[in-house]
């Protein structure tokens, strides 16, 4: 249920005094930071890994996730989408490091603006056709 803390309150109130890029990003370190105690603790899939390629990831995902809900307007599918990547996480054992984080987060970014960009345009490409269609 983090998403509604993220997605659903945080989110929208950042890119009310920022850009979605800086809204995103910010929203990613403060999601990164809420999880930096359970590194310290003992017992938790954490506490072996790489905080910093942790961090790194997270802010990718906040992207991923971000425009998905900007597409969407569904916390629902930001929920699903988290927890189907923490299932993989915990089914998928390798190696992490800030590299390949890194690589990783580049990745989902580039991705993110890709279907936002392609969204928009369908949606511009929808209006233009409703309005040919009521012109007929």
């Amino acid at each position: 249920m983090e998403e509604v803390g993220w997605r659903l309150i945080l989110q929208p109130n950042l890119e009310k005094k920022m850009n979605f890029t800086f809204a995103t990003l910010l929203t990613g370190v403060v999601w990164a930071i809420w999880h930096l105690p359970l590194f310290f603790m003992k017992g938790t899939n954490q506490y072996t890994w790489n905080f910093f390629a942790f961090a790194i990831t997270v802010i990718g995902l906040s992207f991923i996730l971000a425009a998905i809900y900007k597409i969407s307007g569904s916390i629902w599918l930001c929920i699903l989408f988290h927890a189907i990547w923490n299932a993989l996480g915990e089914s998928i054992t390798t190696e992490s490091n800030v590299l390949s984080s890194l690589v990783t987060t580049i990745v989902m970014i580039a991705v993110s603006y890709l279907v936002i960009s392609l969204s928009k345009r369908n949606r511009k490409l929808e209006a233009v056709a409703m309005i040919n269609h009521q012109l007929k």
